[in-house]
């Protein structure tokens, strides 16, 4: 994988956690758990691009459908990815606003609830809440912080 990413000239994206994951072979049950969360940020920012429609819902993770309408809308695995950077189309900065203030809003009041050591009574899904908010949070960004210092989900 490492050696795809380098030859698409992507590597130098790659945060040194990703680098990390990616130059290991072999992964703790708990470093795979979070890396199937990371899918739901990775899929929120294909829905920025317009490389998906639907955006997801907040009460759950991605299904295998939204997973599916994903892989239909990316280059396949070990392809030529060019494609994805040439002229990117991005959803209205209004949409795109409104998912980060919900999620926001969602990370808010999960921290408060944690807190007050109180249980969430809310319908949204609490670790795939955090991680999307985490790609829009990178996404609009204005300081250029790199991913690594974003990827914290702990509340």
């Amino acid at each position: 994988m490492a050696d795809w990413l380098k030859t698409e000239s992507v590597w130098q994206f790659a945060g040194e956690t990703e680098k990390i994951f990616f130059r290991e072979h072999h992964h703790t049950d708990e470093e795979k758990g979070k890396l199937s969360f990371r899918f739901e940020g990775a899929y929120l920012l294909a829905w920025t691009l317009k490389f998906v429609d639907v955006a997801p819902d907040p009460s759950s993770e991605c299904d295998a459908e939204l997973v599916g309408d994903f892989f239909a809308g990316i280059p396949p695995l070990l392809d030529d990815v060019s494609s994805i950077f040439e002229n990117p189309k991005f959803r209205a900065i209004s949409a795109i606003h409104d998912e980060y203030l919900f999620y926001k809003m969602a990370g808010l009041y999960f921290d408060h609830v944690k807190k007050e050591d109180k249980e969430n009574t809310s319908n949204v899904h609490e670790s795939a809440a955090r991680e999307r908010l985490l790609v829009l949070e990178w996404l609009l960004n204005e300081d250029d912080h790199d991913w690594d210092s974003l990827t914290d989900t702990a509340a």
